[in-house]
This record gives C-alpha cells, structure tokens and sequence, in this order.
C-alpha cells in the first residue's frame, strides 16, 4: 500500500543519520550534506495538502497537490494560464509511413488508468501531479543537495553527445522522441538520454541559458536494497548560467522553477512506456517547449505539461528567445566508461533498430512551427553518431537517427 503523505511527511524529522548509515552501506553524504537534504524535502512537502496519491507505472508514488502548493508557486499569487492547445507541423497521410510506423505511446496519467492498489493514475481538478522524494533515496544516490539539484548535469559528471542542431532564432521547438529501454548495470554515475536543447548557443558575451526536456534512463539505488531502475524516465532541466550549480535545476525542484499545469498527463521523472524494441514495435512521444505568454511552455501527448518563467532568464536573452535549436541524446558518467546512447545502435542500422527523432519542427519568431534545417552538431564519432535526413514522408519531415555502443574511448 502507498504510505499515507501525512506520515510520510511525519518520518522525514525521524530519520536520522547514524541509524541509516548503520543499515545501508549505499549513505553517500555527510552528515551536513544529510542534513540539508532533509531540510530542503521538508521544505518542499511544508504546508502541501495531498488530496490523492498514486503510484506511476515506473513504480514512484506521485501526490495530487494543490495547484498553487507546489513548490514552484509557493511564494507567487498567480497560476498560470495555460496557452491555446501546441501548434504542430502541418502535414498529410501519417497512416502509411514510408519509413516505419512508430506509435505514440498512451500518455501514463488519464483518468481511466488506475494503478495495482486501484488507485486513480489521474490528479483531481485544480490540483497537479508531484512525485515523492524520500530522504532515504536521496541520501543513496547523491552526495550532496545540489547534485540532486542540477542531476546528471552535475560538475564531476562528464558528458558526451550526438546532437544534431539549427542556429536560428526561435521559439522552442518539437520532435516525436523514440522510445528505448536501458541496461545500465554500471555505477550510478551513469546515465543516457534522448532529449532537446533551446538555447543561446556559444555567442560571444552571451551567457549560455537553455531549457531541455526528452527522457533519461540512469542507475538508481533505493535503500535497502539496491535495484537499478534503468527506465526511461520523463525530463525538464533549464540552466540561466552555463550549467553552475545554484543557476540549474533539473525537474520541479526548483522554487519558482518548473510549474505543472492542472490536467498534465505527464509526471516529471515518471516512467515512459511501452518502449521499443529492436524490429518490433517502436514507441515515441510528441514533445517540445514553447516560448508565449512570457513562459517557456513545455507539452507532452499534445497537452500543456508546465511551464517556466521566462524572468528566470533575465541575467540573460533566452526570456526572449532562443538563438540554436538542438535534437539527439546525452549520456553522463563519472568515470572512463560511457553508456550506450539510444538504443545502443549506431544510425546506420536504421529503422527498428536505431534510436531517432522525427517530424522535428522549430518554432519561428511568430511562434509557428517550421521544419527544422539541421546540420550536425556536437558528436562522439568513436561512441556516438548522428545521421540527419529530410522525408516527403509526412510522419516523417525532417528526422534523425542517432546514438551507439558507448564505451572507454569516447574522445569529442
């Protein structure tokens, strides 16, 4: 059964450090570092009235909370409005694609999805779906508040990419991102994503802003035992200063960051499936972000998910507008080894069996979506590629595929 949020809310105080590093060898802070990690969950949990829970289908408990209870509206009197419904390209038949038919996979929250203990996957009117944090996961897998923070974006971590990009001013953008299982079996430093950047690009005397979303599967050690989730798991992350620590924030832990929107169908961190599988059935999902109504909107299965102030971005251009477009995957580690990225597969392999992005569009300056113009960007051609590619399939526009097997040798 899911704990009841009071006493959930209740065992953050009893919690303490000596007995949990007394049963868990997996304890990575200090007891300072602990100590402001417990501070910053009941920080974020004060004064939250949950009218429901539930568990999502990669197994988090996620609470419905008041929309202007989260912790991004807790010091603000507005909610915001949601925009009219995304834009999306234009285009013909998506019945019979040239390439090979991908399927949008059902968006995980609706209210006729319900979980193993029967409850509702879907948050009552006016409130919004956050996922639990529990000290004890936190203080598995993170050494300090901060690298939970930033997230794999985290300063000791060493990334690497296969991006394919457009310098054009802009307003966001979308794409249909592939869906694929991981099996990150290494160290939790690890982790692969597939996602998209809107940013200000390397300009001279511009401080580098971007906002991200796309999915992430990374190892994970939830005490007692350790399991390592490697789902493919829904994100947003936005830096207003090139990545620094305090000026980055991965999902909606940031106060005044990332606010959700009442009917989202998507939880931050939640489980994305079905996933795909090598020639069998592919699996994506429709996202983007949006700049309108001075917020950068994010969407997800055509619905508004939430959204971020674009004052969070006055240090530098990005509240008004993006200046690169980028598309493709990630990964992260912290050590000589680097994960497969994707499916694993190299673009060559193709349809059902390389990971891609497709019908991806960038918003212009009027805000309506424009096939994008891509050449490559940053790669890894050892680890990582990326191929690009124009269709007059209308499934399919302009597309990309992307990613490969990782490994020890992975130099820019």
């Amino acid at each position: 059964m899911i704990e009841p949020f009071e006493d959930f809310r209740k065992s953050l105080s009893s919690v303490k450090y000596a007995s949990l590093q007394e049963s868990s060898s997996e304890v990575k802070p200090d007891n300072d570092s602990f100590d402001q990690m417990r501070e910053f969950l009941l920080s974020r949990y004060d004064g939250v009235d949950v009218r429901h829970s539930f568990v999502e289908p990669g197994g988090e408990v996620v609470d419905c909370v008041p929309v202007e209870q989260q912790f991004a509206l807790r010091d603000s009197s507005e909610v915001p409005e949601p925009p009219d419904p995304p834009l999306e390209l234009t285009g013909g038949d998506h019945d019979d694609p040239a390439l090979g038919e991908s399927r949008p996979i059902p968006p995980p929250l609706s209210p006729e999805n319900h979980d193993d203990y029967g409850n509702q996957r879907w948050c009552p009117p006016g409130t919004v779906p956050v996922l639990r944090h529990n000290l004890e996961r936190l203080a598995a897998d993170h050494s300090t508040l901060d690298d939970f923070l930033i997230g794999p974006k985290a300063g000791d971590n060493v990334r690497r990419h296969a991006q394919a990009r457009q310098e054009v001013p802009n307003l966001g953008g979308a794409s249909d991102v592939n869906i694929w299982p991981h099996n990150l079996t290494s160290p939790t430093l690890l982790s692969s994503a597939s996602q998209q950047w809107y940013s200000t690009g390397m300009l001279p005397f511009v401080t580098l802003q971007t906002v991200e979303c796309g999915w992430r599967a990374g190892v994970i050690a939830a005490p007692p035992n350790v399991v390592h989730d490697t789902l493919p798991r829904l994100f947003v992350f936005y830096t207003n200063n090139n990545y620094a620590k305090g000026a980055s924030f991965y999902n909606d832990y940031s106060p005044g960051g990332f606010a959700y929107t009442p009917g989202a169908n998507h939880v931050l961190h939640g489980a994305m499936t079905p996933v795909s599988q090598t020639d069998g059935t592919q699996w994506h999902v429709r996202m983007g972000f949006t700049l309108t109504q001075n917020r950068w909107w994010f969407h997800a299965s055509g619905v508004w998910v939430g959204s971020y102030p674009a004052s969070l971005f006055s240090n530098g251009t990005l509240g008004s507008g993006a200046f690169q477009a980028s598309f493709g995957g990630e990964t992260t580690t912290g050590f000589s080894f680097f994960p497969p990225m994707g499916s694993g597969r190299f673009p060559s392999e193709g349809f059902g069996k390389a990971a891609y992005q497709r019908l991806i569009g960038v918003n212009n300056t009027a805000g309506i979506p424009v096939a994008a113009q891509l050449v490559p960007g940053e790669v890894s051609p050892g680890c990582y590629r990326v191929a690009i590619a124009s269709s007059t399939d209308s499934a399919w526009g302009t597309h990309i595929f992307f990613g490969g097997p990782g490994g020890t040798n992975c130099p820019l």
